[in-house]
């Protein structure tokens, strides 16, 4: 799987990659293609606004009617005069 990657090479990147689920395993009918698309997309953008020494976090949550996948990183962020607009 892509995260076991990121796992694998975070010593090269220097980056501390860790990845959380509240469940054993989390099972959901999706797009794969798609959704490790959106997911790589979203570590890649981590990557690249996360300095040496940064932490990068995959987090999965399994409610009772829908899953949460987030992607939150150390990186500088997205400057306060950007909180207002839509993208």
């Amino acid at each position: 799987m892509l995260t076991q990657e990121y796992l694998d090479t975070q010593s090269e990147l220097k980056i501390q990659f860790i990845c959380n689920a509240n469940k054993e395993s989390i099972y959901v009918e999706i797009d794969e293609d798609k959704f490790m698309q959106v997911i790589n997309n979203l570590i890649s953008n981590a990557l690249k606004f996360t300095p040496d020494g940064g932490t990068i976090r995959l987090n999965m949550k399994e409610n009772e009617n829908d899953i949460v996948v987030s992607v939150a990183d150390s990186g500088i962020g997205i400057p306060q005069q950007y909180h207002t607009t839509p993208f």
